[in-house]
């Protein structure tokens, strides 16, 4: 599991699969009255090119050495 450092997230850890359903499907809500939009990426990406994306992301999340 990996933990992303943005105020809303801080802390928690995240599953590949928890990683992936935004990068699929996409993002659209709305929370005190700000929008988070991303488009839907599961038609344009191969699955070994979304565990690049997710081994990305974990090496971004990696703590400094």
């Amino acid at each position: 599991k990996v933990w992303l450092g943005d105020q809303e997230s801080r802390g928690k850890k995240f599953t590949d699969e928890q990683l992936k359903k935004p990068i699929n499907e996409g993002v659209k809500e709305e929370k005190d009255g700000v929008k988070k939009e991303m488009d839907a990426y599961k038609d344009e990406l191969k699955p070994e090119q979304l565990d690049g994306i997710i081994a990305h992301i974990r090496g971004l999340a990696a703590p400094a050495k």
